[in-house]
């Protein structure tokens, strides 16, 4: 995990505990020091071991205990998890006793310093899959052991009795840049085995739906709340384009970028296959999402101008 220690040095600033620091939890950090420059401290975290955590907790409380002296509000991100869509109950099992323990610790510490949120990363497509048009009236219906492993962390931060501030992202299906040590996200994919002249294995229809969202968004989304959101109480909200794009379009999108056709094996079957979309209405007015085509563009650029790794990503099974 690692800390950011607050960007002044009175009750003005702010801490933040960032528990998982993949794609996605990286972005944000970005985003956070690109607004406002802050310390980084990195601390060990053995996600594999339970018994190993307890005494890294107590080195991680300590460590947040000493950057609240100056009275700073206190930010504690979860987005972590190795678990994904096609994740077994024993993995995610493992995953919600892991968030069960972050959220103990910022409960202690919520009750000494009162002016502490806990901001979740859950996900859209794991909790309301296969439901089409979804409006903020939609009830999560989890498919997988993954939807119900972000449920189950939904309602133990909603259930919680501290004087703990909630915050619910539910994020839909996310592509980034090319990064060798993050995990690769559908556009990332085609990029990388496009380049390679290799094949990319999708589960899924050309038809499937989804609601793809730019990594880059998200990050700055969450950044601004972290230093702008100061309410209490609990809110959840939809990070959604709001404009479902189908496998295919996406395939075209990269093939346009990349300047020549993709090699595509498409697993026929009903695992990954259910539309996953979303009404515009879910979505906070302050979210202003961009472009699709574009972004695919700047992604492929950017892979190119750091020079593309060899081999890391063959043969991906992309699951989304």
């Amino acid at each position: 995990m690692m800390l950011l220690g607050s960007e002044r040095n009175d009750a003005s600033g702010s801490v933040v505990a960032v528990f998982g620091t993949g794609l996605l939890g990286f972005s944000i950090i970005e985003a956070l020091q690109l607004r406002s420059p802050r310390s980084v401290i990195e601390l060990a975290l053995d996600w594999q071991n339970p018994i190993a955590r307890l005494p890294q907790f107590h080195v991680i409380e300590n460590a947040i205990r000493r950057e609240l002296q100056s009275g700073a509000r206190l930010h504690v991100l979860w987005s972590a998890g190795h678990a994904g869509f096609m994740s077994s109950e024993n993995e995610t099992a493992a995953e919600l006793q892991a968030f069960v323990e972050v959220l103990t610790m910022a409960e202690r510490l919520a009750r000494e310093y009162p002016r502490t949120t806990l901001h979740l990363i859950s996900s859209a497509g794991g909790l309301f899959e296969g439901q089409r048009h979804v409006t903020p009236q939609s009830q999560p219906h989890p498919q997988r052991p993954y939807g119900h492993l972000k449920l189950r962390q939904e309602e133990a931060l909603l259930g919680s009795r501290a004087p703990l501030a909630r915050r619910i992202y539910r994020v839909t299906s996310a592509y980034g840049y090319v990064r060798p040590r993050f995990r690769a996200g559908l556009v990332a994919t085609l990029i990388l085995n496009a380049v390679r002249r290799q094949v990319t294995y999708l589960t899924g229809r050309m038809d499937t739906l989804r609601d793809y969202v730019f990594i880059g968004d998200v990050a700055s989304y969450i950044a601004g709340r972290f230093l702008n959101d100061h309410d209490g109480g609990a809110s959840a909200v939809f990070l959604a384009r709001a404009r479902p794009c189908s496998l295919l379009e996406v395939q075209h999108l990269v093939e346009e970028a990349y300047g020549s056709k993709l090699h595509i094996s498409y697993a026929m079957g009903t695992a990954n296959a259910e539309d996953v979309t979303f009404s515009q209405a879910t979505t906070p007015p302050d979210w202003h999402p961009s472009d699709l085509r574009g972004n695919v563009g700047i992604i492929y650029r950017d892979a190119c101008s750091r020079g593309l790794p060899a081999g890391r990503f063959s043969h991906v099974k992309e699951a989304h």
